[in-house]
């Protein structure tokens, strides 16, 4: 069987389907991965094989100008400036409308290049099957012109339909490429089948969808673990993780990031903190009790971890609730702040947002955290839920099945 994984310009995004194409390859079927020239150098590191045909969008320089727009209709304290990443005091400093118009008309040309590239790869390969990331709709565009079945494979916590406060959440198909290769419009409605890591019972909306439960096996990227991680130290330790997407999207002048350094400081904690370069480089001199990583793979650090401290994203809240870990999301985005929220509802997670969160608050709710046994008996709950869950390589009966009869039935 062949298998064709598009995957969108950010890492974050596909690394959650790395086990699942590792279990299909195992099995003996051909896997490639559609993607931009620059995420080749990434899947070739996963073990995959890369197919750089895709053309990306800035994902982080339509984030900033989102963030930033957002900031100067509330009033709200700029983030960085959108293009140069530098401090902007004067709302009428950058014109945005402008920015916006020129990186719109060039994104909707990425989006039609890419569409393109992806069908005429499927029409030249011709696969059994596509998967999708969170944000490559590309692969359901190829999927619906070559007949094949598409399964979308978000990273946890996301449904297909995600409507905030009146507002579709889901990129759609601005480029119109569906209605050019005569499927008519798009919509996330009409997902059929979704690879889904969450706890099952964590409530998504997937209208009209199937879900396939799988266990979440995490993969943050390429690293060699070094033997520290596994020993426990005499103090509770908390791990601070802060994302390339938070920086990018912010710039390094978070102060909820300091704020949570040093309320675990203050606890009496032993801290490990990992973020980017250019983060660590700008939160300077730490107090000698935080051990300092960079563009570390997370996932090893959590064996001996009592809490985890992040930004938000997925990809931090899943391996912690995998691991068992009590959590304090300070989310940097609204869909941050939504897909913490679904698991805060756990207990395992409490949630802050990282723009308005005050020194104090971050305070109580770290206290909590170490504190209060309920949270660390949630976190257990969810990952023993989690565990159960079906291995990436008890589905690659179903999706063959699916790929060869073109329906899936699921107990």
């Amino acid at each position: 069987m062949r298998i064709l994984l598009t995957v969108s310009n950010w890492r974050g995004n596909y690394y959650c389907t790395v086990p699942l194409a590792w279990a299909l390859q195992a099995a003996g079927h051909e896997v490639r991965v559609a993607c931009v020239p620059e995420q080749a150098g990434a899947v070739t590191e996963a073990g995959l094989v890369p197919v750089p045909v895709l053309h990306g969008p800035d994902v982080m320089l339509l984030e900033r100008l989102t963030r930033y727009g957002e900031a100067r209709a509330a009033g709200a304290q700029l983030p960085p400036h959108p293009l140069t990443g530098e401090p902007v005091d004067d709302p009428d400093a950058f014109d945005l409308d402008a920015a916006w118009s020129r990186v719109w008309d060039e994104t909707l040309e990425t989006m039609r290049r890419s569409g393109d590239a992806a069908v005429a790869l499927a029409r030249a390969w011709r696969p059994d099957l596509v998967l999708w990331d969170l944000m490559s709709e590309e692969g359901a565009l190829a999927a619906e012109v070559t007949g094949v079945p598409a399964v979308f494979h978000p990273p946890g916590l996301f449904g297909t339909v995600e409507i905030v406060d009146g507002e579709d959440m889901s990129p759609g198909d601005p480029a119109g490429s569906f209605a050019r290769h005569g499927l008519g419009s798009w919509g996330r409605d009409r997902i059929r089948y979704v690879v889904d890591p969450s706890p099952r019972s964590v409530a998504l909306p997937m209208p009209g969808a199937t879900r396939l439960s799988v266990r979440y096996l995490p993969y943050n990227g390429p690293g060699a673990m070094p033997p520290w991680v596994l020993d426990r130290p005499a103090r509770p330790r908390v791990c601070v993780i802060w994302g390339n997407a938070a920086t990018a999207m912010w710039g390094t002048r978070m102060p909820a990031l300091r704020d949570a350094v040093d309320a675990a400081v203050a606890a009496g904690a032993d801290v490990v903190l990992t973020a980017g370069d250019r983060q660590v480089d700008a939160l300077g001199e730490l107090p000698p009790q935080v051990r300092v990583l960079r563009n570390f793979p997370v996932h090893m650090l959590l064996a001996t971890s009592d809490v985890v401290v992040h930004h938000g994203s997925a990809n931090s809240l899943m391996p912690a609730a995998a691991a068992g870990v009590p959590q304090l999301s300070l989310a940097v985005s609204n869909d941050m702040e939504l897909v913490s929220g679904r698991l805060a509802g756990t207990g395992a997670v409490l949630t802050l947002p990282a723009r308005h969160a005050a020194p104090d608050e971050i305070h109580r709710a770290l206290h909590a955290l170490l504190h209060d046994p309920a949270h660390r008996e949630a976190a257990h709950a969810v990952r023993d839920e989690m565990a159960g869950q079906p291995a990436p390589a008890d589905l690659v009966g179903p999706l063959e099945r699916l790929a060869r009869t073109g329906e899936l039935v699921t107990a």
